[in-house]
């Protein structure tokens, strides 16, 4: 039998969750905010071994608690919302319906219950690995350093100057990367000048994550692609290590290609920056060290140093904007809340739409690509939004655009279109 804790919510009402192991005292409604895998009309989180369920849903549901076999030991019917429950010993998974689905489909104490695959789910088996997607020490040499230059920061000491420089850059690159090299050069979700174009690209190859029109073009084939086989990241097909990082460590993907963005690649500028990808990391990297050196010999009393302004300010830096922003392809299409039904298992996770200044809305993002705002609904924050806002009415960029209102004022009442998976009652 298929393994139970693999299924979502089914097409016909049943839902299953993944036997959530989460901190008691924290709240159902807070780890839904938060965008736990939790679907999006019932909020029964489980904790397996006999625990409390907490209930935090807008409408009542049936619960049913199966056993580690699938078995069915208690169907508690037409909870109501907020209600606490004990699941009964030997409880391994919950199973959540709407309220008088239990009795729709016949369930009793003691029947098992099977899985079949969706056909129009879009999960599939993992493909096979091509000969050029291996993975080689020459392609991973760049990655693998700078994370073994980034332990360096035990070893030349602290200090508060280091650790802002650390955070700027963070906060910088980050806004570079997903206001930049995505919102714009990737979905053209709004217009700017030519000049800035090439500021918003430079600041983003500091990253060193390639130059723009090689991220852009990747990513544009990852959008008309999604977690299908032509998808170079997806770890519903690929698996969470080489959606992450995997796919960046074989020569399969180190091509720029140039007929994917046609509309950016006719800039010289940009096509030097993307040839030259590796100045803009150098010779941030050796300002750090330069400031750092100057610090330490005007200001000798604030324990700054260049090898210690490079280790926090670059290395380190750079290498929390490579885990922030790769969450994105790995994490993101395995959990969060999916408030749209895109084709694609991406989700939406508050935790991730800080840590990338709104890019965690990804769920929102796969729905309507072109927005330049992510965050579509009121508490959903989207600080590269934000700032893109702010640099519109400094007359940087403009023609920002925005998702449709009826996006915007969407909101799940059928649980029914959120899953990739059946689930059924043996006949």
């Amino acid at each position: 039998m298929q393994r139970m804790d693999k299924l979502r919510i089914d097409r016909d009402g049943v839902g299953l969750l993944r036997g959530v192991r989460r901190a008691r005292t924290l709240s159902a409604r807070l780890r839904g905010w938060l965008g736990f895998p939790c679907p999006p009309e019932a909020g029964l989180l489980f904790v397996p071994g006999g625990s409390l369920h907490t209930l935090a849903m807008r409408f009542p549901l049936d619960a049913v608690f199966l056993d580690r076999e699938g078995r069915i030991l208690k169907i508690r019917a037409d909870v109501p919302p907020g209600r606490l429950i004990r699941a009964p010993r030997g409880t391994r998974q919950a199973l959540e319906l709407p309220a008088g689905r239990a009795a729709e489909l016949e369930l009793e104490t003691g029947q098992r219950l099977t899985s079949a695959p969706d056909p129009e789910a879009p999960a599939a088996p993992r493909r096979a690995r091509r000969p050029d997607e291996r993975i080689t020490v020459r392609d991973a040499a760049p990655l693998l350093l700078m994370h073994l230059a980034a332990l360096s920061v035990f070893w030349v000491g602290f200090s508060w100057a280091a650790l802002s420089a650390c955070l700027l850059l963070y906060a910088l690159r980050v806004f570079a990367l997903t206001g930049g090299y995505h919102r714009y050069f990737a979905h053209k979700s709004y217009r700017t000048s030519r000049g800035f174009q090439f500021v918003l690209a430079f600041i983003g190859a500091t990253a060193a994550q390639l130059g723009p029109l090689w991220w852009a073009a990747h990513h544009r084939h990852h959008h008309q692609h999604a977690d299908q086989d032509a998808d170079i990241h997806s770890p519903v097909r690929d698996g969470f290590w080489w959606a992450h990082i995997g796919w960046l460590l074989c020569s399969r993907h180190t091509a720029t290609r140039l007929e994917r963005i046609p509309d950016f690649a006719r800039f010289p500028e940009l096509r030097w920056l993307d040839r030259h990808a590796y100045l803009p990391p150098l010779l941030l990297a050796g300002a750090l060290y330069g400031l750092g050196a100057a610090l330490a010999a005007t200001r000798p009393a604030g324990n700054v140093t260049g090898p210690q302004m490079l280790a926090w300010g670059f290395f380190l830096s750079t290498v929390l904007v490579y885990h922030a922003t790769f969450c994105i392809n790995s994490l993101m299409h395995l959990v969060g809340r999916r408030p749209y039904d895109t084709p694609d298992t991406s989700g939406n996770n508050l935790i991730l739409a800080l840590l990338t200044f709104g890019e965690g809305w990804h769920n929102n993002h796969h729905r309507y690509p072109i927005a330049t705002r992510q965050g579509f609904r009121p508490g959903e924050m989207d600080i590269t939004y934000a700032i893109l806002r702010a640099l519109e009415r400094l007359g940087l960029v403009w023609d920002l655009r925005e998702p449709p209102v009826s996006l915007a004022q969407y909101r799940t009442t059928n649980a029914q279109q959120q899953t990739r998976k059946n689930l059924s009652p043996p006949g």
